[in-house]
């Protein structure tokens, strides 16, 4: 999946059937932001492409949306505090832990409430092993 453009938060809830405003509330409560879910999720999407062998740097920031390889460089430097390339020439990278770097929480599985409404999501309980 290439993305070529940066889904907004409107679209999202959208797509999930809720409103901006509750996803909002939601996310809230779970305790972070439709702009930090959207940064996680571009981490772990841009180490997985990282991880194949196929995809250069350049090809890995156009997957996720950048018209730049620099922006996208910069933004996983930030996020994994190394370069893309470094990145890759490390063996012993963990993908969860990077996620973990990123989040203290994993990522939570939003879904619809069981009892049907679309207009509110249900917040799932996050435990740690």
């Amino acid at each position: 999946m290439i993305l070529a453009e940066r889904p907004s938060a409107l679209v999202v809830a959208s797509s999930l059937g809720v409103t901006l405003r509750t996803m909002q509330r939601n996310l809230r409560l779970w305790g972070t932001t439709f702009e930090e879910l959207l940064t996680a999720f571009l981490m772990l999407r841009a180490a997985h492409e990282l991880r194949g062998e196929d995809s250069s740097v350049t090809d890995v920031a156009f997957i996720l949306g950048y018209s730049d390889s620099g922006h996208f460089t910069r933004a996983f430097k930030r996020w994994a505090g190394c370069t893309p390339r470094d990145f890759r020439s490390k063996e012993d990278t963990d993908l969860p832990a990077l996620q973990m770097c990123m989040l203290q929480e994993p990522l939570p599985n939003v879904l619809p409430t069981a009892s049907g409404s679309n207009d509110r999501l249900t917040a799932p309980s996050f435990t740690r092993s």
